[in-house]
């Protein structure tokens, strides 16, 4: 509370700017984590945690023909955003994984946030 009643958190406040580099981690962490996986009991889960890891650096720093391929999952930030959840789920079966499944969740809740307060997309501008 202010001085004057509730502070208002400005409509255009950048928690997508906030999960954005949320994702970097979360992505940076399953793909660390992965190699690890091998040496644990649940050895399969190594595959999915690091194509998991791959995919949501993909979707973080895309390439030129990525958002293309992704369509909705890249522009609407509800829907990566319960993506991110949906994903993040099995990687809480493995201990060498458990950590970017954190990031992913918190990364998906941040992006619900984004969304539910009428943050979007702007695609980054070309070279000139």
């Amino acid at each position: 509370m202010g001085a004057s009643g509730p502070v208002a958190i400005p409509r255009n406040s950048g928690f997508a700017q906030w999960a954005h580099f949320q994702g970097l981690g979360a992505g940076a962490a399953l793909v660390c984590g992965a190699p690890l996986t091998w040496f644990y009991p649940m050895w399969y889960l190594a595959p999915y945690g690091l194509g998991v890891g791959l995919l949501v650096l993909a979707l973080e720093q895309p390439l030129s023909f990525i958002p293309g391929l992704l369509g909705a999952a890249y522009a609407n930030y509800a829907v990566r955003g319960v993506l991110y959840l949906l994903l993040s789920g099995v990687c809480y079966l493995q201990a060498a994984l458990c950590n970017g499944g954190m990031f992913l969740s918190l990364t998906g809740l941040t992006y619900l946030v984004a969304s539910f307060r009428g943050e979007k997309y702007k695609p980054p501008r070309g070279r000139r």
